[in-house]
């Protein structure tokens, strides 16, 4: 085949490029409104991100195929991807600076060095997988959430437009040579393309129904899950300039699009099904609004197309920039320096979408073709100047270590710690350990050794030992339960090198002891209840000395005081049936408003550096007695232990005593803590045992 013939073709396959709809540009505002509305006051997902995704697909994929379909086919894929990159990531990094730069302020200061690091992974368009392999989620209550959060769908975009330029325009480059050497005809290449990118859709679509939940965090995330809502988006873009729908249906699809989407994020929960078949909702009623606009007009496309709404779908990108950073800075701003609000109210929520859309006026006007900025030539070296300082410094936070106070070299002296509350004198203008940026690594040794079950993958038993080495005839006291029986380990360590017996752990993280139906209907997952299962079996088949456990938690339903779950009675009824002897020791308080949201102590004294203002009162967290006593006591063979005193007083229980951090985070000790702990724990624990004689 000639030259001229395979032009010929070209021409014929590629066709002419479909005209640009308004409509579709005020449909874009539409969903980017729809995603600030939802995340300022409802706090669910609202399916405009999705839909965002889609149209952009519509956009790229029909070009791509044009690129290679035409007289003069693409054949270097990296100047558009340079272009495409560009185009998305100048007001990016340019929001991620003015947002550093907001965070220093407003942001605790224990949160700077993790701030400057999502920063990095935002500026180089991968925070979706740090968030998904870090397992965050928007709705996730124990973090301060990252200013960069919403910024995981840049990165996805970004992804998935580097794979489908270079994809396309190489599968193209190589699809012409195979016709010009004849293997097939030129009519070919277009549904080959469409073809292979009709099977990427399915493969993406079937991974994220089928084997993304099985990790649904990473799965919303994932960039393959994502893919196939863009390509659907560009498939039904080749589809559409072909399609003519009559007026009457024009005008049912419109109203009925425009109802699904906006629809969408009150009666599906996104966070736990999208991007599986529950997203075909918001998906569905795009496409039904696009269905409105083919082959004429209907009443929602000369909505959509009236100026503000088409002005609306030019600044929808930076205004999806913008509102996340400034709703995330007028709630740490409140929570942490002024008083504290639990949901933005109608007003505070109108401020913050007009200074959204004011910004995002601004930043289009500015970064626009016909701008003054981009008329001197200087925006693209500006803004990579100052993100390339702004990654350097990231860097170096990251690679910088937190700085522990080992327990060799604390002066206990100066920071008693629990010994404080027993009339030890405390040392007055002594900074207190360990310090706000290390006290959520200031963790038991199991960490560091690896000595725990995740709860990510199985239910096996990890099994460490700790104390005296393990030796026939020796004693051995199996501490077993979630991370809250672990933290007593560095205490429970010393206690057995000093008192010559082994500290066994059988830990899991997120997954107390249970045994029972109750635990069945209370296990967090499937994996837990097997755990706790198998820890069951290990007591009984083992039948260490002692069992150290937790015996009590908060109230449910976000209740005061603590309580006896029935899951852990059965486990002390079942210990006490067998013969083997349990220490219950008291949960701590933990730090908790009335409507279950948990405070990380860490950030409260970054700012107020008020012990008391940061902590709990004790009545919210604790019950007049240790409710242990009447559910657990008469049983044989256990011993409660309760040490709520050496952090709590008549009042109040505050996140430091005696110079020293009581808390990690909002519901576990600081190891330093733990080990000030230990002469009142030695204590208890040998009353309670009989192994060893009390000393004090």
């Amino acid at each position: 085949m000639s030259t001229d013939t395979v032009s010929t073709a070209h021409r014929r396959a590629a066709g002419t490029s479909a005209p640009r709809r308004s409509d579709i540009e005020g449909l874009r505002g539409v969903a980017i409104m729809l995603v600030v509305i939802f995340h300022i006051w409802v706090g669910t997902v609202s399916g405009g991100v999705d839909a965002f995704l889609f149209i952009s697909g519509f956009f790229l994929i029909p070009s791509l195929l044009r690129a290679q379909l035409g007289t003069d086919p693409v054949n270097n894929p990296l100047p558009r991807v340079w272009r495409v990159l560009k185009r998305l990531w100048i007001p990016m990094a340019a929001t991620v600076a003015v947002t550093v730069l907001a965070t220093w302020f407003i942001y605790p200061s224990s949160r700077r060095a993790e701030t400057l690091i999502d920063a990095l992974w935002s500026d180089l368009f991968v925070e979706n997988w740090a968030l998904g392999l870090a397992g965050d989620t928007y709705a996730d209550a124990t973090s301060l959430p990252s200013p960069f959060q919403h910024l995981w769908s840049l990165a996805v975009q970004a992804q998935v437009f580097i794979v489908l330029i270079g994809g396309l325009t190489l599968a193209g480059l190589a699809l012409r040579r195979a016709a010009a050497r004849g293997l097939f005809s030129v009519g070919a290449i277009r549904p080959i393309l469409v073809t292979v990118l009709v099977a990427g859709t399915l493969a993406s679509f079937g991974w994220a129904t089928f084997a993304g939940p099985a990790n649904q965090t990473l799965n919303y995330y994932n960039t393959f899950s994502r893919f196939w809502e863009i390509a659907l988006g560009g498939l039904v873009g080749l589809v559409l300039t072909k399609l003519a729908v009559a007026p009457w249906a024009r005008q049912l699809a419109g109203v009925v699009g425009l109802a699904m989407l906006v629809a969408t994020g009150l009666v599906v929960d996104g966070a736990t099904s999208f991007p599986g078949p529950a997203a075909l909702l918001p998906l569905g009623g795009t496409v039904l609004v696009f269905l409105a606009g083919a082959g004429g007009t209907s009443v929602t496309t000369r909505a959509l197309s009236a100026r503000p709404m088409v002005y609306l779908g030019a600044i929808a990108y930076p205004l999806y920039l913008w509102h996340w950073p400034l709703l995330m800075m007028f709630l740490v701003y409140r929570n942490y320096h002024g008083t504290p609000v639990h949901h933005v109210n109608l007003l505070d929520g109108l401020a913050i979408v007009a200074v959204s859309l004011l910004l995002a006026a601004l930043s289009n006007f500015l970064l626009k073709a016909d701008s003054p900025i981009r008329r001197l030539r200087a925006r693209t070296p500006v803004v990579l100047t100052a993100t390339v300082a702004a990654l350097i410094v990231a860097v170096q936070a990251w690679l910088v270590p937190v700085q522990m106070a080992s327990a060799d070299s604390i002066d206990w002296r100066l920071h008693p710690g629990a010994a404080a509350t027993a009339g030890e004198p405390t040392p007055a203008g002594v900074e207190f350990l360990p310090q706000v940026e290390a006290s959520r690594a200031d963790l038991p040794q199991t960490a560091a050794d690896g000595c725990f079950n995740d709860g990510q993958k199985t239910a096996d038993l990890v099994i460490c030992d700790y104390g005296a080495p393990r030796e026939p005839g020796r004693k051995v006291l199996s501490l077993i339960g979630g991370s809250h029986a672990e933290h007593f380990l560095p205490a429970l360590d010393a206690i057995g090198a000093e008192h010559d017996f082994t500290v066994e752990t059988v830990v899991m993280a997120g997954c107390s002891m249970g045994s029972g139906p109750a635990a069945d209907e209370a296990a967090t997952s499937d994996r837990c209840r097997d755990w706790q299962r198998n820890a069951m079996d290990h007591l009984l088949t083992t039948r260490p000395d002692a069992v150290f456990t937790n015996s009590t938690r908060p109230a449910a339903e976000f209740g005061t005081g603590d309580q006896v779950p029935a899951r852990y009675i059965d486990v002390f009824v079942r210990l006490a049936d067998a013969g083997i002897p349990v220490v219950g020791v008291r949960d701590l308080p933990w730090l908790m408003t009335p409507d279950g949201e948990k405070r990380e102590p860490f950030d409260c004294m970054a700012v107020r550096d008020d012990p008391v203002a940061c902590g709990v009162q004790r009545s919210l967290s604790l019950s007049p007695e240790d409710p242990a006593v009447a559910a657990l006591g008469d049983l044989p063979g256990v011993s409660l232990l309760d040490f709520s005193d050496l952090h709590c007083g008549p009042d109040d229980c505050p996140v430091v005593v005696g110079n020293v951090l009581v808390y990690r985070d909002a519901h576990h000790f600081t190891k330093t803590f733990v080990l000030t702990m230990k002469p009142f724990i030695e204590r208890d624990l040998g009353e309670a045992l009989g192994w060893f004689p009390d000393r004090h």
